[in-house]
């Protein structure tokens, strides 16, 4: 190794899980740079060039994964007649539907940031890898092994279906190709870059219910799952001699009287007034409380995860990049959310591995939606 690339490495707080057999990634060779308490999502110095998991490395580096001896053995566990081929298309086709999976996985890797051992020990393989040298800055960056574990949820995702009335999941056996059916590598190229053609494959978007299923069945991994479709997100219990009380107990009285008379409106009042137990309303999550949900969510320490269509996106590091969906949007867009911009009107969100600033003031107006999810990991 060149001597200009032995440079001393930067004290980190995190310590990471290395492969031992490769001497190139001995800590005397290369630089790891400091990072935050943020980790993964790091804003300054961080320890790699992504900010959470990217589903376009599933096309970008397509050819570089179908050389991973693990990323093939991955798919065959599901797909033991799969030729190169089937996994090439198979692997392409997440590029499309990933967002739920990547947006998923990167809430592990949050969880296990600082516990790199323990990770390697779960999941079988390093929470980070090393990237080649960077020949302008004479170091290396580490990045993380994103790629394994997306594919795991993916494969299991693509297996399993949600029983509604058991909820649990239950495996489906399917064929590799009924999957990707329909999809060839220029039909491809026209759903992610021109967002036609999405109806010719077989391949959902995420279904989180799936997904505390996937990691305790594969991996021994509890994880809290929570759909937040209301708000408050928990039911308020009112008091009595308060004016939202009397609100709601007023509205009661009333249909009371429309339906029996108003004779049961009087009886309803002097009998059940303060015995009642009354609940405050709650509404569905919107683009005026969405932002309060996910600070009393990260208060207690939960991740938390959008899904969102209608909105306005655009990347922090380059505003002139950015995303409109409206209601004639194919599909929404699942994202992880990391914070929420000063004003404390728009939410910060890992998105395609970068970072983006997310307005969901017009999702009403554009007759979209909004999908709340949050995860505690045991």
């Amino acid at each position: 190794m060149s001597e200009d690339y032995k440079i001393k490495p930067v004290e980190t707080k995190i310590k990471p899980t290395l492969p031992q057999e490769k001497k190139e990634t001995d800590t005397e060779n290369y630089t790891v740079l400091a990072i935050d308490e943020e980790g993964i999502f790091s804003k300054t110095n961080k320890l790699t060039d992504q900010y959470g998991g990217n589903q376009m490395d599933f096309e970008n580096n397509v050819k570089e994964l179908l050389k991973d001896p693990i990323i093939i053995a991955k798919i065959r566990e599901y797909f033991p007649d799969a030729t190169l081929e089937d996994c090439e298309l198979y692997l392409r086709s997440l590029t499309y539907v990933g967002c739920g999976y990547v947006a998923a996985v990167n809430t592990i890797f949050k969880a296990y940031q600082g516990r790199e051992e323990e990770f390697a020990k779960t999941f079988g393989f390093p929470m980070y890898k090393i990237s080649d040298y960077d020949n302008e800055h004479k170091y290396q960056l580490l990045d993380y092994n994103y790629e394994y574990l997306i594919l795991d949820f993916f494969n299991y995702d693509n297996t399993h279906v949600w029983n509604n009335y058991t909820q649990q999941t239950e495996y489906k056996k399917k064929d590799i190709k009924d999957l990707y059916d329909g999809i060839t590598k220029s039909k491809l190229l026209n759903i992610l870059y021109l967002g036609t053609g999405i109806k010719e494959t077989n391949v959902d978007g995420t279904n989180g219910n799936t997904f505390p299923y996937f990691l305790e069945e594969k991996y021994g991994v509890k994880v809290d799952l929570e759909d937040h479709s209301n708000y408050p997100l928990e039911r308020v219990l009112l008091e009595p001699n308060t004016p939202e009380y009397d609100e709601v107990f007023n509205k009661r009285a009333k249909a009371y009287a429309e339906q029996l008379g108003s004779a049961y409106e009087k009886l309803y009042i002097e009998q059940m007034y303060g015995k009642e137990q009354l609940y405050a309303d709650r509404e569905k999550i919107n683009s005026e409380n969405v932002i309060d949900a996910y600070k009393e969510l990260s208060a207690q320490g939960r991740q938390v995860v959008l899904s969102a269509k209608g909105y306005t996106m655009w990347n922090k590091n380059n505003p002139l990049y950015f995303q409109i969906s409206t209601k004639n949007t194919p599909a929404g867009h699942a994202m992880y959310v990391t914070g929420v911009t000063n004003d404390g009107k728009k939410l910060i969100v890992s998105s395609w591995g970068e970072e983006w600033v997310l307005d969901l003031s017009s999702v009403e107006k554009r007759e979209g939606y909004i999908v709340l999810y949050s995860v505690a990991y045991e």
